[in-house]
């Protein structure tokens, strides 16, 4: 079994686990929903010890949330995210892009107190991100080209973040720093991406 089929399979295992869990429990422990937002996604690319200069690039973000309460301060937030990155050649300027898709998987521990007096509750999140390529293309002077054989299949990052709910609508920010070097080939490449989302909780 491959290293991306046994940490998909680990990640699936983990979105069962979470409303199988919960069915033993109360209902109202278990939240659901859609979330949406914007990646600002960058890499570090070092190529025979030579660190290139690129730029930001502004991708969608966007998927579901399954959720657990395991304490009143404690919870557990598995989210399955279709997921837009890359970066721009800051010396070519926009005409040289890589975009990379993925189907994210962060497994996420949130920590928060129960809910202010004006209804808001504010909480933090960290934890692994399990992620699967689905595209990986080049583009320059407005030609484009599959790069797929030049990018590893799966990523591992960890993700930080911040969040505040209200009623049945979310907000948070993260940063999802890339642990794994995705190039296949000498030079190194990772992931560094900045997203802010919105989502609404349809288990209300």
């Amino acid at each position: 079994m491959s290293l991306s089929t046994r940490v998909l399979s680990l990640a699936l295992a983990g979105i069962v686990m979470v409303p199988a869990v919960s069915a033993a429990q109360t209902a109202s422990d278990m939240t659901f929903g859609v979330k949406a937002g914007i990646n600002s996604s960058s890499i570090t690319f070092e190529d025979a010890g030579q660190q290139a200069d690129v730029k930001r690039l502004l991708g969608a973000v966007g998927g579901v949330f399954v959720g657990k309460g395991i304490s009143d301060n404690i919870g557990l937030r598995v989210e399955g995210l279709f997921s837009q990155k890359g970066a721009k050649d800051a010396e070519s300027g926009d005409d040289a892009e890589l975009r990379l898709t993925y189907i994210d998987v962060p497994v996420l521990l949130t920590l928060g107190p129960a809910a202010t007096d004006d209804g808001a509750r504010f909480s933090v999140f960290t934890g692994p991100q399990f992620s699967f390529k689905t595209k990986a293309e080049e583009s320059f002077l407005g030609q484009t080209q599959d790069v797929s054989n030049d990018i590893e299949s799966n990523d591992l990052g960890w993700v930080v973040g911040a969040g505040v709910e209200m009623d049945r609508f979310n907000l948070d920010a993260r940063y999802a720093h890339g642990l794994k070097d995705i190039a296949i080939g000498p030079a190194k490449v990772k992931n560094r991406v900045f997203s802010v989302m919105v989502g609404v909780n349809l288990s209300k």
